[in-house]
């Protein structure tokens, strides 16, 4: 499995060559190594600066370019979470997002309780959900530098089968985005009200 983007930077492994894309954003870029590495070889290597990367670049690009933008689903594939921001944080309490961005914190409950979010799913930021803390996130970006209210779900179901990067049964695949799709296309109608 690989999950970087292949980037060659000082490492010699297949696996461990590239950035962690979701560490390469510029909100809270390698305020420390537990959220993400300066070490080019490891899983969450954040690249040598903040945006460093092509694809990174072309997010930022976009989102700068469309002021209009309101809502950014950074769809993830392992588990069942449904991960807001601020991701950098050991905040258990979601103050920063509840108090700086109260509109965004009711939007995330909002789609929590009404949407339809697959059951036995964990809501709240990495610290909370995926019990690690991920400096340089999409997420947080989005929110803190332009408003936009950014989430990185996890698709999956209470099935533990769906906890794979790479669903091979298509049953349960064929579940997880039909679950997946109830609190997805909820969400896509809060953008026209």
């Amino acid at each position: 499995m690989i999950r970087k983007n292949q980037h060659v930077y000082d490492c010699s492994s297949l696996e461990g060559k590239g950035v962690d894309l979701n560490r390469n954003y510029e909100y809270k870029f390698g305020i420390d190594n537990s959220g993400s590495s300066n070490v080019e070889c490891e899983e969450d290597y954040r690249g040598p600066n903040a945006f460093s990367e092509p694809e990174t670049q072309a997010v930022r690009d976009f989102v700068v370019s469309h002021s209009l933008l309101k809502i950014a689903i950074n769809f993830h594939a392992w588990g069942n979470l449904f991960i807001t921001p601020f991701n950098y944080s050991n905040d258990r309490d979601a103050s920063e997002l509840k108090n700086n961005f109260p509109g965004a914190a009711a939007f995330y409950d909002d789609i929590w309780e009404n949407g339809g979010v697959p059951s036995n799913s964990i809501k709240g930021s990495g610290i909370l959900t995926v019990l690690y803390t991920a400096n340089g996130e999409a997420s947080d970006w989005m929110l803190k530098e332009h408003g936009v209210y950014g989430m990185s779900p996890e698709l999956g179901i209470s099935d533990k089968r769906s906890e794979e990067f790479f669903i091979i049964d298509s049953n349960i695949l064929k579940q997880v985005l039909q679950d997946n799709y109830k609190w997805i296309e909820y969400t896509l109608a809060k953008m026209h009200p």
